[in-house]
């Protein structure tokens, strides 16, 4: 109703008005930090309009518009102003789908466009029988016109109203309402500084509140911990394989650790839950966690390198975060039910997690063993024994919480779903990493197998977690831990198993070649 009652309020303010300029009006400082309503949560505007544009556009409006700021306010106010805006623009990634639009030569068009097909592509979803990547493209499709329809319906968002208060603050929604229901009290035509006015005042009114996890969102978002911490994690990884200065070493990775507490500190206190929630939380958290666990040997050892593994992934971890924002979303959305358990979910989850990060280190001091074989001259059988040793130990704290994780999980499915195991895809491929871990560590213990062959061993058993942890998700996409899964990482994942394959394929014919001329 309150939708049809816009509909029909944006047909009546449908002309220009000389006084309302979206140019001037949809300033990034006046939008930036404005407090509004959107899937339950307050948020600030404008990690509420760069969530919208980006799942609509991805990365295609970042350089054509001034801010997703700017841009999603000029598409909410469209109809009251005739200024030209740049047109949204949709990528269109599957073939099929491009074929049904006609589109074959083209990877975007216009939202206008799509809307124009809209039937066409809700019957050909209809006809589609199988979940395919087909029919996903197709329901995504159809997504994002419903979010189109409802921004420039003024329904995608809601902003503070003071003369709703007094509410409690557990339902401080009740005090959030779409702006165009306001228009009319603000200003009738609309004129945009009543408008600014009435925003300027009533977030003053909000500030005063005293809502500590919107406050702690705009710092987030204006420290960009994550950035600074993806450039100091290069400047770690180069110094521990390039440089032997034990107190540079130290500091930079001391420095990393506390920037990047600091920084899921602040994302737990906006969710008010652990930060392991999506794909996106747990690779941020496997790569913390895997710096803390260097630690915490290093403690005990007194050896700098056993901190390089960390540094390395923790790299890793922080270049995906940053840079595949289309396989992993950085959103804070609301919990599904089974999650909503915080014991559990800081428990079993946390770690599996920490499995997956101690094993990563492993992994890591493995592969650098790999290629340095490869490619530095020089480099021979000398140096096998300490990156044996290390990512032995790192193994073994692995392999320890990913059984431990296991268990954790059966616990909290029997209190979930009424069953301690049920061979469901995620538990499947859990168990099946963790044999496979069981084994090669019971061959390096019993020395059935040589550190050589431990060290690629490690390597290539990176790859049961990966599918565990990633090919479940993006492959598979089946059980019922549906929550965790995502799209877009199909082709990374194969990517990244055949780069770990030719690594050992490569290095077994350098050591043939190597063998060959030693003989010769």
């Amino acid at each position: 109703m309150l939708k049809l009652i816009s509909i029909l309020m944006l047909t009546t303010f449908n002309i220009s008005y000389a006084s309302f300029s979206l140019e001037s009006f949809c300033s990034e400082k006046i939008l930036k930090d404005l407090p509004v309503l959107q899937n339950g949560r307050v948020k600030p505007f404008s990690v509420m309009a760069k969530e919208n544009i980006s799942f609509l556009s991805g990365k295609l409006m970042r350089n054509k518009v001034p801010s997703y700021s700017h841009y999603l306010c000029q598409l909410t106010f469209k109809n009251f102003s005739k200024s030209p805006i740049p047109p949204l623009m949709i990528p269109i990634d599957h073939t099929e789908t491009r074929a049904l639009l006609n589109v074959e030569d083209v990877k975007m068009i216009s939202i206008e466009e799509i809307i124009l097909r809209e039937d066409d592509i809700k019957m050909e979803y209809m006809s589609q029988k199988k979940l395919s990547s087909y029919k996903k493209d197709l329901g995504k499709l159809l997504q994002k016109v419903e979010v189109y329809n409802n921004i420039i319906s003024s329904q995608t968002w809601s902003t503070f109203d003071s003369s709703k208060l007094p509410v409690q603050e557990k339902n401080l929604g009740d005090a959030f309402v779409p702006l165009l229901t306001l228009l009319p009290e603000i200003s009738m035509p609309p004129e945009q500084d009543k408008i600014i006015s009435y925003l300027i005042e009533n977030k003053k009114l909000f500030d005063q509140q005293n809502l500590s996890p919107y406050k702690i969102e705009i710092l987030y978002n204006n420290l960009h911990l994550f950035d600074f911490a993806l450039l100091l994690a290069l400047i770690s990884s180069l110094f521990f394989l390039f440089n032997k200065n034990k107190k540079v070493h130290l500091s930079l990775a001391s420095g990393l650790l506390l920037l990047q507490i600091t920084a899921i500190t602040l994302r737990v206190m906006i969710s008010g839950r652990a930060p392991i929630t999506n794909m996106y939380e747990t690779v941020a958290f496997s790569g913390l966690g895997a710096l803390f666990i260097c630690f915490l040997v290093y403690l005990k050892n007194n050896q700098v390198n056993y901190l390089l593994g960390g540094a390395v992934y923790n790299f890793l971890c922080l270049m995906m975060i940053r840079f595949a924002n289309n396989m992993l979303d950085p959103t804070i959305q609301p919990l599904v039910p089974v999650l909503r358990d915080n014991f559990w979910l800081s428990t079993h989850v946390t770690t599996i997690i920490l499995s997956y990060a101690a094993l990563a280190i492993s992994w890591v001091l493995a592969n650098i063993f790999l290629l340095k074989s490869i490619f530095v001259k020089g480099f021979n059988k000398d140096n096998l024994k300490p990156f044996a040793s290390q990512s032995y130990v790192f193994a073994k704290i692995g392999i320890t919480l990913l059984a431990a994780g296991i268990i954790l999980g059966g616990v909290w499915a029997d209190y979930s779903w009424g069953r301690f195991w049920g061979w469901d895809p995620k538990e499947t491929w859990s168990l099946i990493a963790l044999l496979f871990y069981m084994m090669i560590l019971h061959a390096r213990y019993t020395n059935w197998i040589n550190q050589e062959r431990f060290l690629i061993s490690l390597s290539i058993a990176f790859l049961s977690i990966m599918f565990a942890w990633f090919g479940v998700n993006y492959i598979l996409a089946s059980g019922l831990h549906s929550y965790g899964f995502s799209e877009g990482g199909f082709y990374f994942l194969i990517s990244f198993f055949a780069l770990q394959f030719s690594i050992v394929i490569i290095y077994q014919i350098k050591k043939w070649q190597t063998g060959r001329q030693a003989q010769a």
